[in-house]
């Protein structure tokens, strides 16, 4: 009798370990669920602030390049040498077009300015992630300083904005590598895992009770994460076409079919290693006939 009563206590300390672990994986769905939006949210607002930063860039660079050609017009209109171009407009035009050329090139570095200061605050507002994936983001948050009081054909400046510039387009593209070939992949693993265990277990609600079938979807969910990141780096577009699955896409699909994973695994595993051993049994050496054969 004493041995039935401890038998039945560990049945039922078994049955409850199984179901805490199991509405963990609830839990762990959801926390997951709720990184994946706010990173892949994260990811798309900086992949805008990437193109809006080049787009402005862009610009600033025709702009310059118009500024210095109403400047160049004004010296020669100024010195008295004076081009084709130059000749149908007086000097004041002259003038009055480079004030605008320069006042639209500030306006412009103004704007870009602005833009990497954004970028630069967003990116130190994001938290802590590894040193060995992202340098530190601690110093973005400190823009340089504009000068100001500048006359109306001076081109805006800052202190000396470039080091900054440059730290900002670093951590944006170290982020956007981090995020699209660890992170997201990782997670879309794991989901996928995630919904696998949960369907199965809202199928057969017994399941939440038997620990060695729970422990499995641990198991599952870790294999997931796997195979996501493996996934991740694979390029499942076609040469020639315009359609490409998201790897995104494989790798959720990956972490909620382990077993076919798996199982195509072991059949690439298996197909190398009988043509492995089919070629050292054809190398090996015939062994000689008993004598007088």
């Amino acid at each position: 009798m004493e041995i039935e009563r401890i038998k039945r206590h560990m049945s039922l300390g078994v049955n409850v370990l199984a179901r805490l672990l199991a509405m963990s994986l609830f839990l762990l769905f959801a926390f997951l669920l709720w990184q994946t939006i706010a990173i892949g949210t994260a990811n798309s607002g900086f992949q805008r602030i990437t193109l809006q930063i080049e787009t402005l860039e862009k610009s600033l660079s025709t702009l310059e390049d118009a500024r210095r050609q109403a400047e160049l017009r004004t010296i020669r209109m100024d010195n008295g040498v004076a081009s084709k171009d130059d000749g149908t407009i007086s000097s004041i035009e002259a003038q009055r077009v480079l004030i605008n050329a320069a006042s639209d090139y500030g306006n412009q570095a103004l704007q870009l300015f602005a833009a990497m200061c954004d970028a630069g605050t967003r990116l130190s507002q994001m938290g802590t992630l590894p040193d060995s994936f992202i340098v530190a983001t601690d110093d973005l948050k400190d823009c340089p300083k504009l000068i100001s009081n500048l006359g109306p054909d001076e081109v805006a400046k800052t202190s000396d904005p470039t080091t900054h510039f440059q730290e900002v387009r670093v951590v944006l593209a170290q982020y956007g590598v981090l995020a699209n070939g660890y992170m997201l992949p990782i997670l879309f693993g794991m989901l996928g895992a995630l919904a696998y265990a949960l369907r199965d277990m809202v199928v057969t609600p017994q399941n939440m009770g038997r620990l060695p079938i729970v422990t499995g979807y641990v198991l599952r969910v870790l294999l997931g994460a796997i195979f996501g990141l493996i996934i991740g780096y694979v390029n499942f577009g076609t040469a020639g076409s315009s359609l490409a699955a998201s790897p995104l896409l494989f790798s959720l699909v990956a972490g909620f079919s382990t077993d076919a994973v798996v199982s195509l695994l072991d059949r690439i595993a298996y197909a190398i290693t009988y043509e492995r051993k089919t070629d050292d049994h054809r190398a090996s050496p015939i062994p000689p006939g008993p004598a007088g054969a």
